[in-house]
């Protein structure tokens, strides 16, 4: 099964996700375009991270899709565009009440303050992530997060 970016397998789920975004098939391009978009984050692909999301978002609002969208625009540069992003996936997993795509989110928005140099907001947003990702046995998120915590009180000084 190819599974690698760039192959005919991508080339197929492209086309689903075209056709289930022109069909208004939100469901489908919702999961199609998660597989497409976490297959490119992984080979830094995000102008392709930005189309999909965007095109998955024009059928509604989807918190995967806004964090999605919200890493590509950070790893391009637009912070102010990855807050608005990671913003909105946040209250979309705080309204169903997802406690692991919330963590996520907390902790990619704490992310974003700390490399503007925002080290207490930063402290405090992974400060809430963590809790959450212990919460629901996210041992890698918790990890992720406790070095993130590192990151922080080293770049203080601490």
């Amino acid at each position: 099964m190819n599974t690698l970016p760039g192959g005919e397998l991508e080339g197929r789920r492209r086309e689903v996700h075209r056709l289930a975004v022109e069909g208004r098939r939100a469901g489908i391009a919702r999961r199609v375009g998660q597989v497409l978009c976490q297959g490119w984050l992984a080979v830094s692909r995000f102008e392709e991270v930005r189309r999909v999301s965007s095109s998955t978002l024009s059928l509604g609002h989807d918190a995967g899709a806004f964090n999605d969208l919200g890493r590509a625009l950070y790893a391009t540069g637009d912070r102010a565009g990855a807050l608005e992003s990671y913003g909105q996936a946040l209250r979309l997993y705080r309204q169903v009440g997802d406690r692991a795509g919330e963590a996520t989110t907390l902790n990619n928005i704490g992310s974003v303050h700390q490399a503007r140099g925002d080290l207490d907001q930063a402290l405090d947003l992974f400060g809430q992530a963590l809790p959450l990702h212990r919460q629901v046995g996210d041992r890698a998120g918790e990890a992720t997060t406790l070095t993130d915590i590192g990151r922080v009180h080293r770049a203080r000084g601490d």
